[in-house]
């Protein structure tokens, strides 16, 4: 089954669209993200991704509005690798 991954999200604190939320990922283990700026920077890791990233960085300062791109390895199954666009106004 193909996945629909989103390509925005505004986490902008009204509970709407918040989080970058992949459906389908609570049924593997094992799943990493990292994401990149657009200068190829390292701004955000997780080893044990659970739909949860804010919009922040590693040091949990806000990411400004901006395109970043990501790679969503799930162990064992598949790599996804494409872009994001955060847009918290």
């Amino acid at each position: 089954k193909e996945y629909m991954i989103p390509n925005g999200f505004s986490p902008n604190g009204d509970a709407i669209n918040d989080l970058f939320v992949v459906p389908g990922l609570g049924y593997f283990e094992n799943i990493s993200i990292t994401v990149f700026n657009r200068w190829g920077s390292l701004v955000y890791k997780s080893d044990n991704y659970q739909n949860d990233w804010n919009g922040n960085n590693m040091n949990n300062e806000e990411l400004v509005d901006d395109t970043y791109y990501y790679i969503i390895d799930i162990q064992c199954y598949k790599k996804f690798q494409n872009f994001v666009v955060i847009k918290r106004k």
